[in-house]
């Protein structure tokens, strides 16, 4: 019998969680021309750009090199010519410098190589300098991944966080459930990296036996085991899940990666592959055919809408990752980055846009927020103009969107929220 973890307070149930298939990964065809950007959020290092226009470059190539501690290599996930270099505009709503490649000659990197038995003899220093090399990132965050096992050496165990992080995906279930062996492998290279002693796999309460995953696991003598939760939202964050195997948020000494993230550390460290690759989930009812795919990056998002079969009618908006939490896009020319791991082609009904009313004090908002906030009472004081007043209560919010999506009055709460905490960021730099 399974022992099911649940939130000690707060969370809310999303329909549409329950009894889904997860889909299928297929892989999407290769873009004639790969807008590969050069930083993945607005705070990162700059890169230094080591080839010129006109430059023939292989597969798996250096682009650019990392300057900063939290930037990460960028290689040529095509081969081809260097045709520029520009601005481009993210799914993460700013600007990055990036370039462009047309796709010209042959892959030297494609297919399924043979596995390297050799990694086992490698000692933490070369599996770090492999991830950082590589440009591996924990693709939740976009965080450097040799940097975050680094500041984890005190960390007693590698979670895997296999809960829906894009609220109706089941994107990393999917992945988990079609690369087993790679997931679990790259989670012994990981503890070999580290003085980390146990895997932890956090799981949906509905993801099944997990026969495989234990099969996995057993056969590659991982220390392990596996977690289950409700599926509630956002029960993803690491703050909850540590709530709910401790009873105390902070009560859990743990680095948090993906399933996506180690199929890209297993294959750098296996088979010396940079980070090329992006599994993305297309979803919404102005979608005619959800999916899964596996993505080079640089591909424009209009690209993989074509491949699902286009628009049903005319989306409402299109949004990026956690759509309750992330910005819309209106640039099909967007390149998929290390972190777009989801769009959803929304229509109206889905995006619940209505007009706002005055606030009922139904508390809803209240009941909702799983870090035990007031909502109410901090919008209050925000639209107050005294947000100093509740700067506390600020630093605790998640950005979870809970309390927006429960509101009766339709109140942006959580948008709110975001603008006040970029704010104080803003004036505290």
């Amino acid at each position: 019998m399974k022992h099911i973890r649940s939130f000690k307070h707060g969370g809310i149930s999303l329909s549409g969680q329950t009894g889904r298939e997860l889909p299928e990964i297929s892989n999407a065809f290769l873009p004639n021309h790969a807008l590969v950007a050069l930083r993945e959020h607005e705070f990162e290092a700059e890169t230094e750009i080591i080839v010129h226009e006109g430059q023939e470059v292989c597969e798996g190539q250096l682009l650019a090199k990392a300057l900063g501690r939290n930037a990460v290599n960028v290689h040529a996930p095509v081969p081809g010519i260097i045709r520029k270099q520009l601005s481009v505009q993210s799914t993460n709503g700013f600007v990055s410098r990036a370039i462009v490649i047309s796709l010209v000659g042959k892959f030297n990197l494609a297919g399924y190589p043979a596995e390297n038995k050799f990694w086992r003899t490698l000692n933490r220093n070369e599996i770090l300098y492999i991830l950082q090399d590589r440009g591996i990132i924990r693709t939740a965050t976009g965080q450097a991944l040799h940097r975050l096992v680094a500041d984890h050496q005190q960390a007693a165990s590698l979670l895997v966080n296999v809960l829906d992080m894009e609220v109706f995906s089941g994107f990393e279930a999917s992945i988990l459930n079609q690369y087993t062996a790679e997931v679990v492998k790259a989670c012994a290279m990981l503890l070999q990296a580290s003085t980390m002693t146990e895997v932890i796999f956090a799981v949906n309460a509905q993801a099944g036996d997990c026969r495989r995953l234990h099969a996995e696991a057993q056969a590659n003598k991982l220390p392990y085991r596996i977690e289950y939760f409700s599926p509630r939202y956002p029960h993803f964050f690491p703050n909850q899940v540590a709530e709910a195997l401790t009873g105390h948020k902070s009560g859990l000494s743990a680095l948090f990666v993906e399933p996506s993230t180690l199929v890209a550390t297993y294959q750098a460290i296996n088979s010396n592959i940079p980070y090329l690759n992006q599994f993305v989930f297309l979803g919404g009812n102005a979608l005619k055919q959800p999916s899964l795919l596996k993505v080079r990056l640089g591909t424009p998002i209009g690209k993989l809408i074509e491949e699902c079969g286009g628009f049903v009618g005319t989306p409402d908006t299109i949004a990026v990752n956690n759509p309750l939490v992330n910005g819309y896009i209106e640039d099909l020319d967007m390149p998929v980055t290390k972190t777009t791991r989801a769009l959803w082609l929304l229509t109206r009904p889905e995006t619940r846009q209505s007009q706002q009313e005055v606030c009922m004090r139904c508390g809803n908002c209240i009941k909702a927020c799983p870090e035990r906030l007031n909502p109410y009472f901090m919008n209050t004081f925000i639209m107050a103009g005294q947000a100093s007043l509740v700067t506390a209560q600020l630093e605790r919010c998640s950005g979870c969107a809970a309390c927006s999506y429960v509101c009766s009055s339709r109140i942006p709460l959580s948008v709110h929220f975001k603008q006040q905490q970029k704010a104080g960021a803003t004036h505290e730099n």
